[in-house]
């Protein structure tokens, strides 16, 4: 069989014209995405000009006729005028012919197995297999599958708890990597988002980052996390118990600075009141003064100094919890309840699905328990 490409020199002549290159490049893409059947068209709106460029080639029948080019009449008039192949002037005129349709089952079949690798990496590093696979590619990019796993697995243990510009550090080499407006930052909030939907948004999208790095034991930072307290008189030398003794019945934010620095307890047997709406704070301030019973209020999601305070409440100490009654309310019932074990309901059985709403039998019960004059 004969092999060797024939003399295109009058083809090259004929597709140096503007209708004739035009056709060629159209057909190029026809064949290159797989397009190979004589029947196919080659969809060109030609001028008068154009058309009789390609007449040169096809005939004046054809030009005559008002059909369309098809591959099987350019390689008709390719092997009349040249005995040529129409594959090899195409590729006289513009370089090899390019398997596009196998190209893109390579790519896919490549990105799918570069898929199925990050997913393994994230499930490797403890990630459920179900939201690994459905964060890659959405969430967490292949590319960075490899860094995020390595974030993942540098996680504090439960019952633990870091700082964010700490993980990032030993982790990454730089401590800004997880900021919230760092690429890396962002894909962990990503796929911290799948992991925990439960965490709520009523406080915006700054405390709702906070909340779901806190839920995995990373403290943003240690001075914005806050908890909301009126009532509570700490036991103690540290800051926090001292900042809690200085202005009794004063509503009061806690730092999870001031808590994490130790020195504090809670007074024996204490019976603690928790809250999640910061209005019930202030009523009960407004109403019982310095004869509030310890009263803490974790403004929405559970933060790292709610949970740092609440947390020593579950051994030898009692809890009283109200929340709202949505499901917002119910998740952050659910993790002061996983914190401190057992909590009873405050006014539980009172009507209404607000806190608000129930103001009045909060506070009653709370004058009923406050603290001795």
């Amino acid at each position: 069989m004969n092999t060797s490409m024939p003399d295109l020199t009058g083809l090259l002549t004929w597709a140096a014209r503007p209708g004739a290159a035009r056709v060629l490049a159209a057909a190029r893409a026809k064949i290159e995405h797989g397009r190979t059947g004589n029947r196919v068209a080659v969809p060109l709106e030609l001028d008068a000009s154009e058309r009789d460029d390609v007449a040169v080639l096809l005939g004046a029948a054809w030009a005559r006729s008002g059909r369309g080019v098809t591959l099987g009449a350019l390689r008709r008039a390719a092997r009349t005028h040249a005995s040529a192949d129409l594959e090899h002037l195409i590729i006289a005129v513009g370089g090899p012919l390019r398997d596009l349709t196998g190209e893109r089952a390579v790519t896919a079949a490549a990105a799918a197995a570069a898929t199925r690798s990050a997913v393994d990496a994230l499930t490797a590093a403890g990630v459920v297999p179900d939201v690994a696979a459905d964060a890659v590619p959405r969430a967490v990019s292949v590319e960075a599958a490899a860094a995020v796993a390595e974030i993942w697995r540098a996680l504090p243990a439960a019952g633990t708890r870091t700082g964010l510009a700490t993980l990032s550090a030993s982790v990454t080499g730089d401590a800004h990597a997880l900021d919230r407006d760092k690429p890396l930052g962002r894909t962990m909030i990503r796929l911290l988002n799948r992991v925990h939907p439960d965490v709520g948004n009523s406080r915006g999208p700054t405390a709702r980052w906070r909340a779901l790095w806190g839920r995995v034991g990373v403290d943003c930072d240690a001075v914005s996390a806050t908890v909301l307290v009126v009532g509570v008189e700490l036991d103690g030398d540290g800051p926090a118990a001292a900042q809690s003794r200085a202005a009794p019945g004063e509503p009061l934010w806690l730092t999870a600075r001031s808590l994490a620095a130790g020195g504090w307890t809670w007074p024996d047997n204490s019976h603690v009141h928790v809250c999640e709406n910061p209005s019930v704070i202030e009523a009960a301030a407004s109403r019982l003064a310095g004869r509030c019973p310890p009263l803490v209020c974790t403004y929405g999601q559970l933060s790292t100094a709610a949970a740092l305070l609440l947390a020593p409440l579950a051994e030898g100490h009692t809890v009283t919890l109200s929340t709202d009654r949505d499901p917002g309310g119910a998740v952050i019932a659910a993790a002061i309840r996983r914190l401190v074990g057992q909590a009873a309901d405050w006014a539980g059985d009172e009507p209404g699905a607000y806190e608000e709403e129930r103001m009045e039998r909060l506070l009653r019960i709370l004058a009923s328990e406050r603290a001795p004059d």
